[in-house]
């Protein structure tokens, strides 16, 4: 990849993207934490730039109240952090969500739940970083 490419791409991450954790809860013991990173734009031709370097996929939404379609370019989980590890350096806004993400996968390992699962431990602190992220993502203070 291109240096001005991965620069270009933390701008508009810094800018018009979003980096979240999700949570899906399979039953009461079982659940998983999801890591996303999408950018969103009215511009189908930079969605698609970004497709074409880093894959993912692209949805359209309905247009805007000015009457324009939305695209969205997202990624999940090992391929958001795949981009974000190359974008990390050059975020600025955004570096504190990217820390979290990286510090989120780095709690998944090779653990099965054939290999009794995930501790309670670990499943506490992914929890505890979903919520720093939705905070920060709301523009609260996490101090």
């Amino acid at each position: 990849m291109e240096y001005t490419d991965i620069i270009y791409l933390a701008g508009m991450v810094d800018g018009d993207g979003s980096i979240s954790i999700t949570k899906q809860q399979y039953n009461e013991r079982r659940c998983r934490h999801n890591l996303s990173l999408s950018v969103t734009n009215c511009s189908k031709e930079l969605v698609d730039w970004i497709r074409e370097r880093w894959e993912g996929h692209v949805y359209s939404k309905l247009p805007t109240v000015k009457g324009r379609p939305i695209y969205r370019w997202a990624v999940t989980n090992q391929a958001a952090e795949n981009i974000i590890e190359e974008l990390v350096d050059y975020l600025i806004v955004k570096k504190t969500q990217a820390n979290i993400a990286l510090d989120l996968r780095a709690t998944y390992g090779k653990i099965t739940y054939r290999q009794g699962g995930v501790s309670a431990n670990t499943i506490e602190l992914r929890e505890a970083m979903r919520e720093t992220m939705s905070k920060l993502n709301k523009g609260e203070s996490i101090i």
